[in-house]
């Protein structure tokens, strides 16, 4: 018998190649490093060598001869702590935060060491996808399209980044999400940290779902009505007591076993009626809140509560929300133009209302109107919906739902269902570019007097975003992260090859 032992004494490939050494390949550092290997891998046609990172090893020797990318924290990759002993780095603290690095190897200057370093397992993510597109998506490509390949030298470089905005994600009702895994994924290529999924009632792969998001970075809130829909008289207190029970049922009964990160609601506030039975909505509205609240925390001390507030029905009432439990955030839509408003530059066009806005349709007076919500109470965050994406089709296609089961439809149906929804998206994309600079100075003026744990989440749905990331979604994400980002930056890593899906 004949035994064959393989040889690795001749490459097929010759020249430097890329090995990838990390610290964790657990969690959420299992879709890093296979983000980082896709990436990479995308370049070349050998079959690049990735292991676990060990210590009793110098970097020269583990290189032997290669590029290195290391991926890690400190903590767990020890060619991090040699690195950033050697040159004397100290890691952004920040939670999210990370460093990127690429310089020659002091013993062979053709050779490059890359590190993507982070104090989190969720920084190192964000450090891989910043990677993906700021590097591999657009710096080092050649403009032949027929040479896609790496450098032969990497360029040096060097980026700490640290997010301005808290929550950075997506709000959408969740029968529209059709392949949760890819609407999970490129959230995390677009460093967002919270998605918001309104249902009538959850899915029954809930569990799955939120186990996915985790493992991405990311936070699930799950939304349901306290009255929104139903037949009420909010200054009733039969009323009252009535949908109090059947919040706290609900919440007992639907959504206590699972291990989400929050609930989100709507209660009767999608109107332009700012008085119900001659008291003003804002005054009903907060004395209910803070009673269901108050029942709910009791029960569940740590339970994270938003409150979804469209301002068409307060409008300058809002002062009667001051006396709001803390403990519950108010998510503002509604309040003007870019970016509350689904045709960006008007207040038209809101399946919800298209009235009781027309002191707000100017640039300057929703930021006037949104700095005044955001300092109304003091050491609260200041939470919206951002619009002007993707909504479902409420007149033609909307119904309730019964239990179902969340994203998992064909391929089939998402093509033919994306190919149709295109032409829409191009309007949104040539509104966004047009006015992204209004986006950006409306949030640099909230982050100046409220920069503590901002939440933004924005009206993304039954748009197919699973199947691609659309150009006013990635140039809005990047905002999100820094409002202050240069434009030219800007524009660059928003058209990343990556993340257009073409490496």
């Amino acid at each position: 018998m004949t035994y064959f032992k393989p040889t690795h004494a001749t490459k097929r490939f010759p020249g430097i190649r890329w090995k990838i050494r990390y610290g964790n390949y657990q969690g959420i550092q299992t879709f890093a490093i296979n983000e980082a290997q896709k990436a990479l891998q995308a370049f070349t046609s050998y079959t690049i060598d990735i292991n676990k990172a060990i210590a009793d090893q110098s970097i020269e020797e583990i290189a032997d001869g290669d590029n290195l990318l290391i991926i890690g924290t400190p903590k767990e990759n020890p060619l991090i702590n040699m690195l950033l002993e050697k040159t004397n780095t100290i890691l952004p603290e920040h939670k999210e935060a990370y460093y990127l690095n690429s310089q020659p190897a002091p013993w062979n200057s053709k050779q490059s060491i890359i590190m993507i370093a982070a104090t989190t397992a969720t920084g190192v993510l964000y450090g891989v996808e910043d990677f993906n597109t700021r590097i591999l998506g657009a710096d080092i490509l050649v403009d032949d399209p027929l040479q896609i390949k790496l450098p032969d030298i990497f360029p040096s470089f060097t980026y700490s980044e640290t997010p301005k905005i808290t929550h950075r994600g997506i709000w959408t009702w969740g029968y529209a999400i059709y392949d949760y895994k890819c609407f999970l994924d490129n959230m995390a290529r677009l460093r967002m940290n919270m998605l918001t999924i309104w249902n009538d009632c959850p899915p029954i792969n809930m569990p799955q779902v939120i186990d996915y998001a985790h493992n991405r970075g990311i936070k699930i809130v799950l939304g349901f009505p306290w009255g929104w829909g139903m037949d009420l008289d909010l200054t009733n207190k039969d009323d009252q007591q009535k949908l109090k029970q059947y919040v706290i049922n609900t919440y007992e009964k639907e959504y206590s076993n699972l291990q989400h990160d929050g609930v989100y609601f709507q209660t009767l506030t999608e109107t332009n009626k700012k008085l119900i039975n001659s008291q003003p909505r804002a005054k009903v509205v907060c004395e209910l809140v803070n009673d269901i609240s108050k029942t709910l925390l009791e029960h569940n001390p740590s339970l994270d509560i938003q409150f979804g507030l469209h301002a068409t029905s307060i409008m300058e009432d809002f002062h009667h929300l001051e006396s709001l439990d803390k403990r519950v955030s108010i998510t503002w839509e509604d309040a003007g133009v870019i970016p509350y408003a689904y045709d960006v530059l008007t207040t038209k066009g809101s399946p919800e209302n298209n009235t009781g806005l027309n002191h707000l349709n100017t640039v300057e007076a929703t930021i006037n109107y949104s700095k005044k919500i955001a300092s109304l109470r003091n050491g609260c965050n200041f939470s919206m919906v951002a619009k002007g994406f993707a909504k479902i089709r409420w007149g033609s296609e909307f119904e309730h739902h019964q239990s179902f089961i969340l994203g998992e439809r064909s391929e089939s149906f998402m093509k033919l269902r994306k190919d149709k929804e295109q032409a829409s998206w191009q309007k949104k994309n040539g509104l966004w570019f047009a006015n992204y600079e209004k986006a950006s100075r409306f949030y640099q003026e909230i982050l100046s007097i409220n920069p503590d744990n901002m939440n933004v989440t924005a009206l993304i749905e039954d748009g197919l975003f699973e199947r691609k990331i659309e150009p006013c979604v990635a140039l809005f994400a990047n905002i999100l992260w820094n409002p202050n980002i240069e434009k030219n930056d800007l524009m660059i890593y928003t058209n990343s090859a990556y993340l257009n899906g073409c490496i």
